[in-house]
């Protein structure tokens, strides 16, 4: 009976335990993530500690689900101060059930702290103390474990994926074909950089501006192109691993020039962020332009009347870095009209921006002598006014000045100078900026920036091999020349230099440059910038005209007869923004025509009714006087046809005694007419 109530607590006491050690181990499994099971052979140790405290292990096979991933955990059990004696016992926990077998008893020692170890991996590392024996076996399953939450761990496979072949997507066109100037666009899958080759055949070797920018889109504009001829060309681009296609050789035709109802000459300058200005040639006198940001355009300007073949139009109101499509439609005098094909222009930035070259500082050094200028080829990648060229100044450089220049393009050569500017205080062994009077880029044309070494050794950074450059032919300069003269060898090149449009940019929209004004005349400008502006000043040959102005639209009515009639004047614009940034547009030139001008005005041979008047003119002019007894005058003398710089009229049918008021008029061949101040004299009694 004694031993009958010791095995039955015994059953107690090990229930108590077999709890404690499912409490212990239970993971709630709602929280795990779910892990993938695989049946993997696995064991379970059999812990059997002697009285001497070293215990020994066995090791039971069983087939256990796991993860995946294995993780490698330790848990500890520690029965409680309860037990009262040493037991030995197989706990079998599962998700759903606990089996628990007793073994007779084998000592009654002091009481023991037993703590077996296990571990899911092969490795069981039990700790006991006492002299009794506990037997712990777990069994996982894929739903419920004993185990801590195991800590997941991956390897990441990588897998190279093969790069994409560069292709040219868009066959390369031309278009915007004029009697000059001709437009090839293409695409790539990749983005590159682009140049043009091209010539009168497949074997020339003629190049547009480099284009550095790396981009999908490429649209070039070729220039300087002759009349009523067949051109070949291809492109070539190359992306940024070096991997570089050329398209198949291709052709088209320049239009003819002069021929009837032919738009020529058609092209957009003066870009900013929401103006262009349109110029054209044609024989017609009236014309619009048609816009819009694709080809069914939807805006249009006013009808406007010309008097003369060369014809502009400003757009205004565009959207800032925005590609236009624009095309020209005039009328002649017997409503019979012509439309030019369809042609682009991309908006400027309303901000500081780059619009062309390399900024990067290459790793070749090169060098220009005392004395000596070299262009070096770029395509803009961007439209805006050119304020500033940036350029790299290698160590060693014994240069203590230098000269910039923007050169136009004329056939694959630098064509007119369009602004230059001058540094006096170089800085070796880093980026040098000099300012130049702004000048209008378009995007996709080509451009030379010009570097001139007035004294000592520039050095310079370029990449050779990737670009076009060409040296000035003339000796000795200290100035920019007006007209460049290449040497024969053409240099690849490309310079470590590049132009910016700083804000804020300014631009004159009318008049027109080039263009004769008489009487009041409209001036206006647009200005971009990324601040409020502070003031505009319109200034004519540097002196300031009218007041400032601080509110858009900027402009005002100028009275050209306060300039000196018969001259060029330069017209300009200058803006002052709100942190202090000061900038003046590009001039635009003008000829004051005022019609004649007089000198010599006298009256001679003077009787008691009649006088003769004699003038001279600073023009090709007619003439003719007007008379009477006030400054009303009221009576002319016939009107001389004839054109000429001195003049002669009588005046008759005078009163005797009289005193008269006169004065001279004068139209030039232009039909500008010009009228002197007023003159007396007395007739005789």
């Amino acid at each position: 009976m004694h031993r009958a109530l010791t095995l039955i607590g015994i059953i107690v006491v090990q229930l108590a335990l077999a709890g404690v050690a499912l409490n212990q181990g239970a993971v709630d499994l709602a929280e795990r993530p779910a892990i993938a099971a695989a049946v993997v052979e696995t064991t379970t140790p059999t812990v059997t500690p002697t009285p001497n405290a070293t215990p020994t292990a066995t090791r039971t096979p069983t087939r256990t689900p796991v993860a995946t991933v294995t993780p490698t955990a330790t848990i500890t059990h520690a029965p409680t101060a309860a037990a009262v004696a040493l037991i030995t016992a197989t706990v079998t926990p599962t998700a759903t059930q606990v089996r628990i077998a007793a073994v007779p008893i084998v000592a009654t020692p002091p009481l023991p702290t037993a703590t077996p170890m296990r571990t899911p991996t092969r490795t069981a590392t039990p700790t006991a103390t006492g002299t009794a024996t506990r037997t712990a076996m777990a069994t996982q399953t894929a739903t419920r474990t004993p185990t801590p939450r195991p800590t997941l761990t991956s390897t990441a496979t990588t897998t190279a994926t093969p790069k994409p072949q560069l292709r040219i997507l868009t066959t390369p066109l031309a278009s915007s074909t004029t009697s000059s100037a001709a437009t090839i666009f293409w695409t790539t899958n990749l983005p590159t950089s682009a140049q043009v080759r091209y010539g009168l055949s497949a074997a020339d070797g003629l190049t547009s501006g480099f284009e550095g920018e790396l981009s999908t889109e490429h649209r070039h504009v070729l220039t300087g192109l002759q009349p009523g001829l067949v051109y070949h060309f291809r492109v070539e681009s190359v992306d940024a691993s070096g991997a570089r296609i050329s398209s198949p050789d291709a052709m088209f035709t320049t239009s003819r020039r002069g021929a009837r109802g032919i738009v020529d000459d058609v092209t957009a300058r003066r870009i900013t962020a929401t103006t262009a200005v349109v110029g054209w040639t044609a024989a017609t006198s009236v014309a619009q332009i048609e816009y819009g940001t694709d080809p069914t355009y939807g805006s249009f300007t006013l009808l406007k009347v010309f008097q003369s073949a060369n014809q502009e139009l400003a757009l205004t109101n565009l959207l800032p870095q925005t590609l236009y499509h624009y095309r020209v439609k005039t009328w002649d005098s017997a409503g019979l009209s012509s439309t030019s094909s369809d042609f682009t222009f991309t908006t400027a930035l309303a901000r500081t921006a780059t619009l062309l070259g390399n900024p990067a500082v290459d790793e070749r050094r090169t060098s220009i002598p005392g004395a000596q200028a070299f262009t070096f080829q770029y395509a803009a990648h961007a439209s805006g006014l050119a304020t500033l060229v940036r350029l790299y100044v290698d160590t060693g450089s014994t240069a203590p000045s230098l000269g910039v220049g923007l050169y136009g393009d004329d056939a694959g050569q630098p064509g007119a100078l369009l602004t230059e500017g001058r540094l006096l205080n170089v800085q070796a062994g880093t980026w040098n900026s000099v300012p130049v009077p702004a000048t209008s880029l378009t995007k996709g044309a080509t451009y030379w920036v010009a570097v001139l070494t007035p004294a000592g050794t520039l050095a310079v950074r370029g990449d050779a091999g990737s670009g076009t450059s060409r040296q000035a032919l003339q000796p000795a300069l200290t100035a920019l020349p007006l007209t460049w003269q290449s040497a024969p060898a053409p240099g690849t090149t490309r310079l470590s230099a590049y132009v910016q449009q700083a804000s804020p940019a300014v631009s004159l929209l009318e008049p027109v440059d080039g263009s004769i004004v008489d009487g009041m005349v409209n001036v206006a400008a647009t200005v971009d910038d990324d601040v409020p502006i502070l003031s505009t000043q319109f200034l004519l040959d540097g002196r300031p005209i009218g007041t400032s102005d601080s509110v858009p639209p900027f402009g005002m009515v100028w009275d050209t007869r306060q300039a000196t009639t018969h001259e060029f004047h330069t017209l300009t614009a200058r803006v002052t923004d709100a942190l202090g940034r000061v900038s003046t547009s590009s001039p635009v030139w003008l000829h004051v025509d005022n019609g004649a001008s007089f000198s010599q005005v006298a009256a001679s041979a003077i009787t008691s009714t009649s006088a003769w008047i004699s003038w001279a003119t600073d023009s090709y002019a007619d003439g003719q006087v007007e008379f009477g007894p006030t400054a009303t005058y009221g009576q002319a003398a016939d009107q001389d046809g004839g054109f000429g710089w001195l003049h002669r009229q009588q005046l008759t049918g005078l009163t005797p005694n009289t005193t008269y008021h006169f004065r001279v008029r004068a139209r030039d061949v232009r039909g500008v007419l010009g009228v002197s101040t007023d003159y007396t004299f007395t007739t005789t009694p």
